[in-house]
């Protein structure tokens, strides 16, 4: 039996811009400040949790590059 995937959610410009602007002013959202923050952009409080995780993720990835490396990912030209 086959579990159903599911489907990635596409976040628009204008979301991402507004949850890296929040992420970046404040690290740790309360359950109100994130409930607030997903009733905004009409997205679910776990969107919002996803999101903020993804994006430390990549940070702490860059930083790890940043120290073995001495450059960022996105500074490699192809």
């Amino acid at each position: 039996m086959h579990r159903k995937k599911k489907t990635r959610t596409v976040f628009s410009r204008t979301q991402i811009f507004q949850l890296e602007t929040t992420f970046d002013r404040k690290r740790y959202l309360s359950s109100a400040d994130r409930a607030n923050l997903a009733q905004g952009l009409r997205l679910t409080e776990q969107q919002v949790k996803v999101n903020k995780y993804q994006k430390l993720k990549i940070y702490l990835f860059n930083c790890i590059f940043i120290f073995r490396f001495g450059f960022k990912i996105d500074e490699i030209s192809m």
